[in-house]
């Protein structure tokens, strides 16, 4: 068989060390951009998640609130949505 010319491998080996001197680093780089995003992301997460486990804790006592507010429109007979005004005939 016919050896490649001159002109060939050089443009083989211009290829290669672009992707070995460029392209890798480019992509490693990139690479640990996105997954120290991600980290932050993940970070910021868990503190959403604690704060919101603490609002559910304090709203834990609005359920009881609109207990409360049937239980006294059940006794003064006042609709708590009309704002006022007696349902007793």
């Amino acid at each position: 068989m016919n050896e490649a010319p001159d002109a060939v491998i050089a443009v083989w080996i211009t290829t290669l060390l672009v992707i070995a001197l460029v392209i890798v680093p480019a992509a490693l780089i990139l690479l640990a951009r996105t997954t120290q995003a991600a980290l932050r992301i993940h970070a910021y997460l868990r503190e959403m998640a604690q704060a919101g486990g603490g609002i559910a804790g304090n709203l834990q006592s609005a359920a009881l609130l609109d207990d409360t507010v049937a239980a006294a429109s059940r006794l003064t007979g006042i609709d708590p949505v009309a704002g006022g005004g007696s349902t007793r005939p």
